[in-house]
């Protein structure tokens, strides 16, 4: 069944948070609706805030590439934080890859290798990827 966006967007006031998600998902991508990366940048923030692990990963990624809101890249890595701690094997693959490069956290191999671990153990082939790089037998 197909809800329309009028429905979903009540469902998402009244605090559904994964109806939350969806109308972020639907602004962002225009689907249904204008697109509005302010208002996907809302809902998303929403949805995050209650622990949604796909909303956390899609803020921080607006949070890192100033899409709907000013760069913020500490609110970034805080998001993909929570999103890799909340079990989204793309943020842990994706934090592993920002520590064993640098980019936007500290360099630390160590903690790449965790997240690509804790990535490779949900299947993710790009963390089973890395860790065979580093010789790590996965």
């Amino acid at each position: 069944m197909r809800i329309g966006f009028k429905s979903l967007l009540e469902m998402a006031q009244n605090g559904d948070v994964e109806a939350q998600f969806q109308v972020a998902e639907r602004y962002s991508l225009g689907k249904g609706v204008k697109q509005s990366f302010k208002k996907a940048v809302e809902w998303y923030a929403k949805a995050a805030q209650a622990g949604h692990a796909v909303a956390q990963y899609e803020l921080a990624a607006c949070y890192e590439d100033a899409t709907g809101v000013e760069e913020d890249l500490g609110l970034a890595v805080k998001w993909y934080k929570a999103s890799a701690e909340n079990g989204y094997a793309e943020a842990q693959y994706y934090l592993g890859l920002c520590y064993s490069t640098g980019d936007i956290v500290e360099h630390s191999l160590v903690r790449a290798i965790e997240w690509y671990k804790k990535a490779a153990a949900q299947g993710h082939q790009g963390a089973i990827d890395a860790l065979t790089r580093e010789g790590y037998v996965v």
